[in-house]
């Protein structure tokens, strides 16, 4: 064990250094629980899912809850530090998504008094880039509901996010008796598609007066594959759908199964067709107003910055924890969100510096008010 702490910036690239793709964060997780040890938390250790959790404040206080994820996804982005038009610049694979809001959560928190009205736990969420978000999955299972929770994601450093659409995941397949290429019957590419524009067709409709970005459904076709085996021929098609806060996944299965029994009614030529969930996920959303996001945006203001309050696109452990904790969450993390998963992905370090205060100055006041 290291004879002391890193320092914000050496513990954040040796974070990054360490290879941590979902599934695989356990040498990762080891090394959190170790600097948070060294750092001085009240505990320290890793849990059932694998996740790495730190408590700092007083055992039995009001409890918040700072849940960032530490898995990655695939891909290599060479560890480096160079030199930015903003200053020195850490590129690597999760250095914005989302070790750069981790390091952040475990930096501000050990700025706070160790004797704060508050009980602070840390969490490291494994599996976060995964379908089964194995680490968020965990916590209602070992924690009551907290009074606030912030996620660990980059918004920028002075961007607040109030929510995230949902999502569902849908698999048709279908398949159907071969024939000769010559003649009049619909090969499986065809079904899959026409079913396909049924969907679209149907989301467009759903969408009519839905604003912006945030609020309609969003469709996307994931995949799509045709198989043969010499008698029949079958299609898979995975459709992908973002939820606007208007829309239930629940709902929308029921309504896309419905089309589906509809569809095969009218295709004799169609044999064995299904509609799988792959994933499913309600929408979050947060008031502008709760006594967390104003917290934030006194915080944001005090440095100096402009805040911004966002409500994104994408789906993160936010939208998990909903389903159990009604309590207020907002989302917070240094990093430029568009650099996501990409090749180029990096974090410039005087913005992760100052998203340490940003936050710490955050959880002073909230913890005060308590």
């Amino acid at each position: 064990m290291s004879a002391e702490a890193l320092d914000s910036v050496s513990f954040l690239r040796r974070l990054v250094e360490i290879q941590s793709h979902s599934g695989k964060e356990a040498l990762a997780a080891g090394f959190v629980v170790e600097q948070m040890q060294l750092l001085g938390f009240r505990k320290a250790y890793i849990d059932s899912a694998g996740s790495p959790i730190g408590i700092w404040g007083k055992q039995d206080a009001p409890r918040v809850m700072l849940v960032g994820h530490i898995d990655t996804v695939r891909g290599e982005v060479p560890v480096r530090i160079e030199d930015g038009a903003n200053g020195e610049v850490l590129y690597g694979r999760g250095s914005v998504d989302a070790k750069g809001p981790l390091a952040t959560f475990v930096q501000a928190t050990a700025r706070l008094p160790k004797d704060i009205n508050a009980e602070i736990v840390v969490v490291g969420a494994v599996e976060e880039e995964a379908p089964s978000s194995k680490g968020a999955r965990q916590l209602p299972k070992d924690f009551t509901e907290p009074l606030a929770v912030v996620i660990g994601e980059p918004s920028g450093t002075n961007g607040v996010t109030l929510g995230y659409k949902g999502r569902l995941l849908l698999e048709f397949s279908a398949k159907r008796e071969m024939s000769h290429s010559a003649s009049a019957s619909r090969s499986a590419a065809e079904i899959g598609i026409e079913f396909a524009k049924r969907v679209r067709t149907h989301v467009d409709k759903a969408n009519q007066g839905k604003e912006g970005i945030f609020y309609p459904l969003d469709l996307s076709i994931q995949s799509f594959n045709t198989s043969s085996d010499g008698l029949f021929e079958a299609v898979d098609v995975c459709l992908g759908f973002r939820l606007g806060p208007d829309f239930n996944p629940d709902e929308l299965i029921t309504t896309f199964q419905a089309m589906l029994d509809e569809f095969a009614s009218q295709s004799p030529d169609m044999l064995e067709p299904t509609l799988a969930v792959g994933m499913s996920e309600y929408t979050a959303q947060y008031d502008r107003r709760s006594e967390l996001a104003k917290v934030f945006r006194m915080a944001v203001r005090q440095a100096g910055l402009e805040p911004r309050l966002v409500l994104k696109t994408g789906t993160a452990d936010m939208n998990v924890l909903a389903r159990d904790w009604k309590c207020p969450m907002v989302a917070y993390g240094p990093g430029d969100s568009d650099l996501d998963h990409t090749p180029n992905e990096h974090i410039v370090l005087p913005e992760y510096l100052q998203a340490i205060e940003i936050l710490n100055a955050a959880l002073a006041k909230f913890c005060s008010k308590l």
